[in-house]
């Protein structure tokens, strides 16, 4: 099965307004993607309610991105197989691509630059509150 990656992103099929349904394995595929984001957004979530301030952030962040896009998935799998014109055009999985690479990097970026300075926020506020009375 080769794919032909110049046809994928040629402007004819990116805006194309009558697909087919999917393949069973791309279905499959799909299907088990979106579920499998739906169960770690799940799990994200249990583990930000056992976790602190700022973990605890960064945990809820993780669970409603992928929420959203298991959800938005789910959305799209139903419009491209009950062929609904507009609504299943292949530009709306690489919109949802993109919306993932963009919320995946603010996610990051929190991670890796305000996390640790709000850890030392916290941190400093229980040094100076063990001396007050």
């Amino acid at each position: 099965m080769n794919i032909d990656f110049a046809r994928i992103f040629s402007l004819n099929y990116l805006f194309a307004l009558q697909l087919a349904d999917f393949q069973p394995a791309i279905f499959n595929f799909l299907i088990t993607l979106a579920s499998l984001m739906l169960v770690l957004g799940t799990v994200a979530k249990i583990v930000s309610n056992k976790k602190l301030q700022p973990t605890k952030k960064f945990w809820e962040k993780i669970s409603s991105l992928l929420w959203v896009i298991s959800i938005l998935l789910f959305l799209f799998i139903f419009f491209r197989q009950q062929q609904i014109v507009f609504l299943s055009m292949p530009i709306w999985l690489i919109i949802l691509f993109l919306l993932t690479v963009f919320w995946l990097t603010s996610i990051i970026r929190y991670a890796l630059f305000k996390m640790p300075v709000l850890k030392n926020e916290i941190k400093l506020k229980k040094q100076n509150k063990k001396y007050l009375p």
